[in-house]
């Protein structure tokens, strides 16, 4: 047993010395792993291990064979951990070991490292500090081409040129990429041969070779060697085409030189295909589109190159400038003038190019001129002939010029155009005429009669047309009428019969002879001139029995006429062909059938035929109650049986009107005969009543009078003197003896009112009033009073005049007392009061002007009340319908009550029938209303989403009413958004810059603005959304990449 014991003990004994050695062995072998190990790490880029092995090498062994190794890998580590000690710790490694070879090796190896990082400034820094000296020929070469790279990535051409130049002499692996770069370097200094040498040495290199292409086409492109670009760009595309695409860098490139080398030598054929492929697979330049645009223009390929130019037109520079030029041919070519004005006008609006600016601007008089658009025409040709002078259109444009102010609407400015020229050839002078018999009848449709016979007069300056001569004498006759210039418009109708001797009466010629005979009738008729009037109004009705194309209109003159020609007969005293004529007229039922009754029954009883009269009379009374004769056919009824003896019927009939209609001017006169009749029936108390309500109520009327003579005798009779003598003071006082001093006064100041000295006339009737409150011409004084002050535009205190007028009993000017106050609330916006005071005046109203004045106050209050109240638009449909069908009194009339009914239907949703009476008014009418009308008429169409319609419907109220400049501006701004909605952008956008440039309506020209800022917005948007699509393709598609093996070190 203990034999293995001394054994073990012999063995722990012999291995005791060797344990020390051991052990200083391990301190050494330990950190020399630790180093080997970060060697290893190093290798496989994993600096963080690395680091620490390092660093714990110089832990355990900072004196140790690899300690100086170790520093300078901790310190690489680190920066490649970019550790922020990293660089501080490799340059106090170099500082401290300068001459040790890892510090002469540590700028190349920054370098390296931070070339691989693409911080370039970092590499141009520390490549710089490399000695190349201890540099390898591989390893300075690989600095050099990484410094020049980092130089030319900065943009320091100088400093990389060399370097590259040093590489693409020698082999070594950078010597496609210098020559690369050489090339490039070369071709931006303009040294084009040294860059094409360059180049052309690498095509066939596997890395630059894809990219070498595009820069050997632009260098060809540069040199202006179209032929031989095209021979190699083609070639090239070819190539590539069969291989892909992605075979060759900037292809869609190499297709756009290859193109403008076409295109620069006028081969528009071979330019256009190339141009087009391009812009399908980039987001083209401006100029690019235009030159595709112009080379399909040369090819005839119109739709093609509307579609190109108009994606750059709008630019406001040369390039849009003259895409909107040619625009404007192409649309003219394709018989589409409204865009070529569009297209005209955008290029006529810049500056950038004269001779395109002239050009445009005479196309775009022409184009406007031939779509009738006359106004506009004679702008765009005064703007030539004023900005060029000289222009080489002088001759065309002048009688182009001529030609649409022949047809313009806006005849001030026709007529001042033709009087500054010095000769006027026939040709001019007819136009002359026309265009001044134009002006007159627009200035009698807006009711200045006066300025209008002026127009006429220069119209009959040059009587060439004798139509036109013989219709500037009718309507002065008219315009003469309105005025009651009684005399002069007799003179002007018989110019008419005089002018039209020896013609052929047919047509137009026949119409004006025709109405003539009307007008005359009617001036010798309010002249009382009877005897001479009933011929005219004869043969007119016979004249206008023989036309074909009679309509409504001349119905209602016929009308008029016969009941004219019966009261001319019942005047001169052929009471049998005025009873005939009557008769006729209600056979005929004419729309005054009320008043032929009446004067029949009048006739009738002139003729003894008392009970032929009572019936014809009482067909008004119980037939036609709503007539205006209502109450003179009661009061000629009552008359009759007065003077018949039937006492009692004719007191039942007076109070019968005397009652029924209290507002009725026959009352006093009711009052007077019923007094009559009852002193006839020796009720003299009755009688007293009457007389005396005469005297209370109507004191200054002319009744007054015989009233208080008939008050005297009955007083007579029932012993009544006392209350006689009361009234008799009154009647003095109210009537006083120096009656004349105080007509003398009044006529004064009422002849002030007349000579228009409003302020005095003021002034002198007030005192007037003031000085005989009771006078029978106060009540008139104090009408004239506010009459001064509505005419001096004192609208408030002439309302306040009315009122006070209006509350007084029977003034002999209710009904025009009552037509102001609703004039005045209307025109103060105070509709319903308007209303009511329209109301009040049909009731009052005695005539179809005065009916016609009530309706067309009821229509246009209604209107403004049916916007906060649409139910209302039936009350204004009425109105306007009752003026159609009842008080047409004008053609004006007429067409602004078709435009109010088709207002109506139109906010009412009924579509089909505001069309029916909105063109109605346009095909009746020249003014305003047919312009509105016009307006809505496409406003409609716009609404049913058919806007090619709705523009055309625009252009027309340009050509029609283009003298009236809110419609104007509107309909421009319509047209802007059917273009909108049609996606027609361009024109749109060239529409909207119209009216900013030419519209005189500052409100309509920001609304333009703020349109036009909206369109040019979202295209800013939907632009640069496709710009960086592109752009994203096209980097990825010249991005060169240099692939190169980690340095290692």
């Amino acid at each position: 047993m203990r034999q293995p014991y001394y054994r073990i003990i012999f063995l722990i004994t012999l291995f005791l010395p060797f344990t020390g050695q051991a052990q200083q062995y391990l301190s050494e072998v330990i950190p020399e792993r630790l180093y080997q190990q970060g060697i290893d790490l190093l290798d496989k880029k994993k600096y963080s291990a690395a680091r620490e092995s390092f660093e714990e090498y110089l832990e355990r062994a900072p004196q140790g064979q690899y300690a100086t190794e170790s520093q300078y890998y901790a310190a690489f580590s680190a920066v490649r951990l970019y550790n922020p000690d990293g660089e501080a710790r490799l340059a106090e490694f170099v500082r401290d070991h300068s001459s040790h070879p890892k510090a002469i090796r540590a700028n190349y190896e920054l370098g390296n490292f931070y070339f691989n990082d693409q911080q370039y400034d970092k590499v141009i820094e520390y490549f710089e500090k490399t000695d190349v000296r201890n540099l390898s020929v591989t390893e300075e070469e690989t600095r050099n081409f990484k410094l020049g790279y980092a130089y030319f990535t900065k943009q320091n051409f100088e400093e990389a040129a060399p370097l590259f130049d040093r590489l693409k002499n020698s082999e070594n692996p950078y010597r496609s990429a210098a020559h690369y770069y050489a090339g490039y370097l070369a071709m931006q200094n303009g040294n084009y041969e040294a860059a094409l040498t360059d180049l052309r040495k690498i095509e066939q290199d596997e890395s630059y070779g894809k990219a070498v292409p595009f820069l050997i086409a632009n260098i060809l492109n540069q040199q202006g060697r179209y032929d031989q670009l095209k021979t190699y760009g083609e070639k090239i595309l070819a190539q590539n085409e069969n291989a892909g695409r992605d075979a060759v860098a900037n292809f869609p490139e190499i297709m756009l030189l290859v193109g403008e080398a076409n295109y620069r030598q006028n081969n528009y054929a071979d330019a256009e295909p190339f141009l087009y492929s391009y812009s399908q697979n980039r987001n083209p330049e401006r100029g690019i589109l235009y030159r595709l645009g112009y080379a399909q223009y040369q090819l005839g390929k119109t739709e093609d190159a509307i579609e190109s130019f108009k994606q750059v037109a709008s630019s406001k520079d040369s390039i849009g400038q003259f895409a909107s030029f040619y625009l404007g041919v192409l649309y003219t070519k394709q018989d589409n003038p409204e865009y070529a004005v569009s297209a005209f006008e955008t290029a006529a609006q810049q500056n950038f190019d004269e001779n395109i600016r002239e050009q445009a601007l005479f196309n775009l008089g022409k184009t406007l001129y031939d779509r009738e658009e006359y106004g506009r025409a004679i702008q765009s040709f005064n703007q030539l002939k004023e900005e060029f002078p000289r222009t080489r259109y002088a001759t065309e444009a002048n009688n182009l010029l001529s030609e649409s102010y022949l047809n313009t609407q806006n005849y001030a400015e026709a007529i001042k155009f033709i009087e500054s020229l010095p000769n006027k050839t026939m040709p001019v002078r007819k136009a002359y005429q026309q265009v001044s018999y134009q002006a007159g009848t627009q200035a009698f449709n807006q009711s200045q009669y006066r300025q209008s016979v002026e127009l006429f007069d220069k119209s009959l300056s040059y009587p060439i047309d004798r139509t036109l001569v013989a219709a500037a004498n009718f309507w002065k006759g008219e315009a003469y009428s309105i005025g009651k210039f009684w005399d002069k418009a007799i003179e002007a109708y018989n110019a008419v019969f005089r002018g039209l001797e020896g013609e052929r009466l047919e047509g137009e010629k026949a119409l004006y002879h025709t109405k003539a005979q009307y007008g005359i009738g009617y001036a010798y008729f309010n002249t009382e001139q009877y005897s001479r009037a009933l011929p005219y109004f004869r043969d007119y009705i016979q004249q206008s029995a023989l036309r074909s194309n009679r309509n409504s209109r001349d119905k209602y003159f016929v009308d008029d006429a016969l009941i004219r020609l019966a009261d001319s007969y019942y005047v001169t005293k052929s009471y049998n062909q005025a009873v005939n004529t009557y008769d006729r007229a209600i056979r005929e039922n004419n729309p005054d059938i009320g008043y032929a009754y009446y004067q029949k029954g009048v006739i009738q009883g002139i003729q003894g035929n008392r009970d032929e009269g009572i019936n014809s009379l009482d067909q008004v009374i119980t037939r036609y109650t709503d007539s205006r004769y209502y109450d003179d056919a009661l009061f000629q009824k009552a008359q009759l049986q007065l003077q018949d003896g039937d006492y009692g019927a004719a007191i039942q009939n007076f109070t019968q009107l005397i009652q029924s209609q209290s507002q009725s001017n026959l009352v006093p006169y009711a009052l007077l005969r019923r007094a009559l009749a009852y002193s006839n029936q020796q009720k003299y108390n009755q009688a007293g009543n009457d007389y005396q309500r005469i005297l209370d109520d109507y004191i200054t009327h002319p009744t007054a009078n015989s009233a208080i003579l008939g008050l005297q005798e009955v007083s007579t009779q029932s012993g009544g003197s006392a209350n006689f003598s009361r009234y008799l003071t009154k009647y003095k006082e109210a009537n006083p003896e120096d009656a004349n001093v105080a007509s003398i006064e009044y006529e004064s100041a009422k002849n002030l009112y007349f000579s228009q000295q409003y302020d005095q006339a003021i002034n002198q009737l007030q005192s007037f009033v003031d000085t005989y409150p009771e006078n029978v011409n106060t009540p008139e004084a104090q009408y004239y009073i506010g009459e001064s002050y509505y005419r001096s535009n004192r609208m408030n205190e002439a309302l306040e005049i009315y009122y006070s007028l209006d509350a007084q009993a029977n003034h002999p000017q209710a009904q025009r007392i009552v037509q102001r106050i609703a004039e005045l609330e209307q025109l103060q916006r105070n509709y319903p009061n308007a209303v009511t005071y329209f109301q009040r005046l049909a009731r009052l109203a005695r005539n179809k002007k005065e009916q016609y004045n009530a309706w067309q106050g009821l229509m246009t209050s209604y209107y403004e009340l049916s916007r906060e109240n649409p139910a209302l638009l039936d009350s204004v449909d009425y109105y306007a319908q009752q003026i159609v069908e009842k008080a047409n009194v004008s053609a004006n009339a007429t067409s602004q009550a078709n435009l109010y009914r088709g207002r109506a239907a139109y906010e009412q949703g009924d579509l089909e029938k505001a069309q029916q009476f909105l063109s109605e008014t346009v095909a009746a009418s020249t003014d305003v209303n047919g312009a509105e009308a016009q307006y809505l008429l496409s406003q409609i169409l716009y609404d049913q989403g058919d806007y090619e319609k709705s523009i055309d419907a625009l252009y027309e109220l340009n050509k029609n009413f283009g003298a009236y400049e809110y419609w104007l501006g509107r309909s421009f701004m319509l047209i802007a958004d059917n273009y909108v909605a049609m996606d027609e952008i361009f024109q749109a956008k060239a529409t909207l810059n119209s009216i900013i440039e030419n519209s005189p309506q500052p409100e309509v020209v920001q609304e333009a603005k703020d349109r036009l800022s909206k369109i040019e917005s979202q295209e800013t948007e939907q632009r640069q959304q496709k710009e960086a699509a592109d752009s994203t393709q096209q980097e990825a598609e010249n991005e060169v990449i240099i692939e190169e093996e980690p340095s290692k070190p």
